[in-house]
């Protein structure tokens, strides 16, 4: 049963491709533009979000000491429920 199963797939293997070894390494020059443009792809989108973050955080500084939605304390025994100004 098994001799078959590897017979079919055996025969599916290009013959220029069967009893090549593959190594144990990739060529690194080969996938080379690839990982550049995958590396300058990140980097642009991290550009993006760095900017928007600064732009966030200068926004809330110019609109004084208000802390995100998240975290606002609510004062001592939690006696306020906002604390918008």
């Amino acid at each position: 049963m098994d001799d078959i199963i590897f017979e079919t797939i055996w025969s599916m293997v290009k013959n220029e491709d069967k009893g090549k070894f593959r190594g144990y390494s990739k060529n690194r020059i080969s996938d080379r533009p690839t990982r550049q443009a995958k590396a300058r792809a990140w980097g642009q989108s991290r550009k993006v979000k760095r900017g928007r973050t600064r732009k966030r955080y200068a926004r809330n500084k110019m609109r004084g000491n208000v802390r995100p939605a998240m975290r606002r304390q609510l004062g001592a025994g939690s006696e306020r429920a906002e604390t918008k100004r």
